[in-house]
């Protein structure tokens, strides 16, 4: 039998990996409050003839999430990595991926086939959860089985929880007409393998976390892991309730704790600067400075959407909700590639 290092921990307040997290959780706390903020203004002071916040958390994940996404893309296309021509054609194997999932989504209907809206927020939690397990182990050193076996348990926890919700709003109480043809026998046996093979991942779990370390030592360890899984669990549950209101957060909360966490990186070692984009992307205030001056000029551009364009044109439609899935697909692909 092998034994884990143990990280001894206290309290979470000490660990750095929840300091961090509870660091995103205020940032993006206060972005839905700046919103909120709009959306009461609109609605009670200015009221104009189209609101550009009609849903407070939604419009901000979309601005700062597409900010992420270009942002992610810039580094990307800068990255010493492509001067290598292998590392390029892999890339574009991924971008391929990517264009294929979009392909495939937009075929099947979109946004409009709840389905396939299960299946891009699937794909999207196991995004989440993968660099929730990468920026933990950056700030300790653990078993990486273990933590993959974790991280799995959980992203199955969240699709059950996820796929309930959904089919029991879209199927059972008739409001989703894509379901509606069905028959009501598919959504039971749907839910029920995912719950199947939920448990079978609990159990595959605590067995490896016994062989490898003993839970006692391994709740030691991940605690600050686990209560980020926790909070993120929670999350999702309560927001279940209210239709997107929990995945929107989680996606927020993806793009400001990957800020929060590259910040605190930067702001450990600071790499030398000879110019502006060197100065953004090697140094926490210009880093800060990047993230949050593109996202403001996202929110300026989608409020000039529904103010100005009013939602017509081409462009408008690429930065609309039901277009975020196809800049999150892409983004989800080329982080396939950064990951390896």
């Amino acid at each position: 039998m092998s034994v884990a290092p143990a990280l001894p921990i206290s309290s979470l307040s000490e660990n750095i990996a929840w300091r961090l997290f509870v660091r995103a959780v205020t940032a993006a706390g206060a972005i839905v409050g700046v919103s909120c903020t709009i959306y009461l203004i609109e609605k009670y002071a200015v009221v104009p003839r189209r609101r550009f916040v009609e849903n407070p958390v939604e419009i901000m994940m979309r601005a700062f999430g597409i900010a992420h996404f270009v942002i992610g893309w810039l580094f990307l296309a800068t990255s010493p990595r492509l001067q290598d021509r292998r590392a390029i054609l892999q890339l574009a194997g991924w971008i391929g991926c990517g264009l294929v999932l979009c392909s495939l989504f937009a075929i099947g209907g979109g946004s409009k086939n709840l389905l396939l809206l299960i299946a891009f927020y699937s794909l999207f939690l196991i995004h989440d959860s993968g660099d929730q397990v990468r920026l933990f182990q950056g700030q300790s050193s653990q078993n990486k089985c273990t933590l993959g076996a974790l991280r799995w348990l959980f992203v199955l926890l969240s699709i059950t929880i996820l796929t309930g919700s959904f089919l029991f709003t879209g199927y059972w109480l008739k409001k989703n007409p894509s379901l509606q043809d069905l028959s009501p026998y598919f959504p039971q046996a749907a839910w029920c393998v995912l719950a199947a093979a939920t448990l079978i991942a609990g159990l595959r779990f605590v067995r490896l976390v016994r062989n490898e370390c003993g839970l006692d030592a391994f709740l030691q360890a991940n605690s600050p892991l686990l209560a980020i899984f926790v909070s993120l669990l929670g999350i999702l549950t309560i927001g279940s309730f209210f239709g997107t209101l929990g995945l929107n957060i989680i996606i927020l909360l993806h793009v400001t704790t990957w800020l929060v966490h590259v910040h605190h990186k930067l702001g450990e070692s600071p790499g030398a600067h000879a110019n502006v984009w060197t100065w953004m992307r090697r140094t926490p205030s210009g880093f800060l400075s990047l993230h949050l001056g593109l996202a403001a000029a996202f929110v300026a551009i989608l409020a000039m959407r529904v103010q100005v364009w009013e939602r017509s044109g081409w462009f408008c439609s690429a930065l609309s909700a039901t277009s975020f899935p196809y800049w999150s697909m892409l983004h989800i692909a080329t982080a396939f590639w950064r990951g390896r």
